[in-house]
């Protein structure tokens, strides 16, 4: 992140095995580890992050119930939180604007500096 935490998607189990995609994050160089709250309240695995511009991290999560559903229902999960996972915010566009045959999928942040020397974020799903 823009202030030197490092941030990996993972993925748990709860106590009755059911999947859930999370955080773990270190504010201290790797040197310990601090694990998130699950992201939203759904079967998930396979995720993605990305910092957001205002410091937010937004998650892209497989979700198991796609499988054979074809429904408008079918489509990425996507959460966000403010407070590295303490709390989670499911997002407006989650499960209802990428369709997926559940499978694995990307999210991609790029900064770059245009030739004005402005500076402009693009996200890719």
């Amino acid at each position: 992140m823009n202030d030197g935490t490092l941030v990996l998607p993972t993925q748990g189990r709860d106590k009755t095995g059911k999947a859930f995609s999370n955080i773990t994050y270190s504010k201290d160089g790797g040197k310990t580890w601090t694990t998130s709250n699950a992201a939203i309240d759904l079967s998930t695995t396979e995720c993605m992050g990305a910092e957001l511009s205002d410091g937010s991290i937004m998650l892209n999560m497989r979700t198991n119930a796609n499988k054979g559903l074809t429904s408008v229902k079918n489509g990425r999960a996507i959460a966000v939180t403010q407070d590295l996972g303490k709390t989670w915010k499911e997002h407006k566009t989650s499960r209802n604007a990428l369709p997926e045959p559940v499978c694995m999928a990307s999210l991609y942040k790029h900064e770059y500096q245009t030739k004005n020397g402005s500076k402009k974020v693009f996200y890719c799903f």
